[in-house]
């Protein structure tokens, strides 16, 4: 914990009582960390969801164990998390009136981390968590008394199809008004949603960049005079860089993807333009945006120069990192010779998604030694085929991040850093021009690695 006497940042969030809404996910797990390891607060009531038959006390103590809460595992800051059990589907969030009624009077500050991140998966789904249950929870942080501020976080790639993403919320969708299509989706069922859901998308290549478009277009509508919310847009989210510890993960999905198909063999075709810019963001970083986010969105309301919702858009312009380069960095990270030599040299980029069946077809000759071998267990035995398709799913999914380059305007951020103390600048960091990427990528490797082994590990002893 920081003495810090020049931080402005440490000062707004001193003694406050914080709602974290989604703190389970990847982003709202490192937040959780920061806000317990840096700032003083004096509550975090942290929303959680029963989980296969896990009430939220038995989740908090599952997650708490991760490595990643290791600096912070003392008595005095767990007791600052209050575990508020939920379950969205129900009204008031199956919160007791009394609970419900504690939170509205205390809460001051809150962050909002809730999304659907299945890019393929339903159309109303997805849209049920990422804009109606947002719509509802909105709702709910209209009526705190004490709220200083609202960080909702966005997707920088929901804006995918403009040249120059500038920070402000784009009001255009591809099939009719936002209230036309509103009304739509609220009242169509599950299966009319999808046999409509290539007439309402249209341009939008997955439901997800859709429904975070639409999520941004309704907090502007309904919430932009009447809450002090500020939109934050990431881009892809990437393991932790500098703290609490170096290549932190809890999921497969941005560089992680890459580096899980080159450990487990697989690492022959990559569907992305080699030429492309890939924009990646540490975890650490964005949680850093996000709290100064926070702090500067009351900062900007308190000028009183613009009414408008803050947009905070998380990009690089000056980082001009390219997937190429990416995988060849994931080779560099390899100290072993023949190990360096096939990641960094045994691949090939392609746009033709038809050509990953040549991984798929290398992973079932993996599944056949695997099995041959007498230690490997019978849970392994399409363990490489499982995660060649995954790897091809996963790839087809992304595609539209990975055949472009974007621009942004990102004033917002950059004015907020500058406005920063050194001391500020040192906690809060989130530049993304001043990081190496090449260091980056290879220095977090060997944490995925370690990640990804005992997921292995875990799937060969259930």
């Amino acid at each position: 914990m920081s003495n810090c006497s020049e931080s402005r940042v440490l000062e707004f969030y001193r003694g406050s009582t914080v709602l974290l809404a989604g703190g389970t996910g990847f982003l709202g797990k490192t937040l959780l960390e920061k806000l317990l390891r840096c700032l003083e607060v004096s509550k975090i009531y942290l929303l959680i969801r029963t989980k296969k038959g896990c009430c939220g006390e038995e989740r908090l103590k599952t997650i708490l164990e991760d490595r990643l809460f290791d600096q912070v595992r003392r008595p005095d800051l767990i007791a600052k998390i209050i575990p508020v059990e939920v379950d969205y589907e129900q009204e008031d969030f199956g919160l007791t009136s009394g609970l419900k009624s504690q939170i509205q009077k205390e809460v001051q500050v809150v962050l909002y981390c809730i999304a659907t991140v299945r890019l393929m998966a339903p159309l109303k789904e997805i849209v049920e968590t990422n804009v109606f249950l947002a719509r509802r929870m909105l709702q709910w942080f209209r009526t705190f008394p004490r709220l200083k501020t609202c960080v909702y976080t966005s997707t920088f790639f929901c804006n995918f199809d403009k040249e120059i993403c500038e920070e402000k919320v784009y009001r255009d969708l591809p099939f009719g008004s936002y209230e036309i299509v509103m009304n739509m989706l609220e009242h169509l069922s599950l299966e009319e949603c999808e046999q409509l859901k290539s007439t309402i998308l249209q341009k939008f290549p997955n439901v997800y960049v859709f429904s975070k478009r639409l999520a941004e277009i309704m907090i502007e509508t309904e919430f932009g005079q009447t809450l002090p919310v500020a939109i934050y847009r990431p881009p892809v989210i990437t393991p932790t860089y500098r703290e609490p510890l170096i290549g932190w993960t809890d999921n497969t999905f941005g560089t992680v993807a890459y580096i899980k198909s080159f450990w487990d063999g697989l690492g022959m075709v990559k569907y992305f333009d080699k030429r492309a810019k890939c924009d990646f963001a540490p975890v650490d970083y964005c949680a850093n945006a996000v709290l100064v986010s926070g702090f500067d969105a009351v900062e900007k309301r308190l000028g009183g120069k613009d009414r408008c919702i803050p947009v905070y858009n998380h990009h690089s312009n000056k980082a001009n990192n390219t997937y190429g380069e990416l995988a060849s960095w994931l080779g560099d990270s390899r100290t072993g010779v023949w190990e360096r030599f096939v990641w960094k040299y045994c691949w090939f980029s392609t746009s033709h998604i038809w050509l990953m069946y040549v991984t798929v077809m290398l992973a079932g000759i993996k599944d056949k030694i695997a099995v041959w071998r007498a230690s490997n267990k019978p849970i392994k035995k399409f363990y490489y085929r499982w995660s060649a398709y995954w790897f091809m799913g996963y790839s087809q999914m992304t595609g539209c991040v990975a055949f472009r380059s974007w621009k942004s305007v990102s004033n917002n951020l950059k004015r907020a850093h500058r406005n920063l103390s050194e001391c500020d600048r040192q906690m809060f960091y989130f530049d993304l021009d001043e990081i190496n990427f090449q260091e980056y990528i290879r220095c977090h490797v060997d944490g995925v690695i370690q990640y990804l082994a005992a997921k292995k590990q875990k799937i060969s002893t259930n």
